[in-house]
């Protein structure tokens, strides 16, 4: 596995840590809502379920081979989240490289993405 593979592996997993961190504790320190009146909340916890759930997969999938990597990007869920799926993308684009083939499609949720070697 490349150099480029793990340094992306591990900053996606700082990242989600991270972000699962600053959820918890937004959510923790979260004002008392008004019933029926706050419609942050919820979001703020799927949010953080979502960065909890990933860096669980993350963690489970270390370390990462070209098969557990690409079973793991396969399948991995859209995020609001920019910067995650920033790190995601450019883990795509970094084994396709190593992979050596000039592009190839990868299943995902919101449908098939080509992804071209630049």
């Amino acid at each position: 596995m490349s150099t480029d593979i793990d340094r992306l592996w591990s900053a996606l997993e700082a990242h989600l840590a991270r972000r699962y961190q600053e959820l918890f504790d937004e959510v923790r320190h979260y004002p008392t809502p008004i019933a029926h009146c706050d419609d942050q909340i919820p979001k703020l916890i799927e949010q953080r379920t979502h960065a909890m759930e990933q860096l669980r997969r993350v963690r489970e999938a270390a370390p990462p081979s070209a098969p557990t990597l690409r079973a793991l990007l396969k399948n991995y869920p859209r995020s609001d989240d920019d910067a995650e799926m920033e790190l995601v993308d450019r883990l795509r684009a970094t084994l396709i490289g190593d992979d050596g083939s000039p592009g190839h499609v990868i299943p995902g949720r919101a449908g098939n993405l080509l992804l071209d070697r630049h």
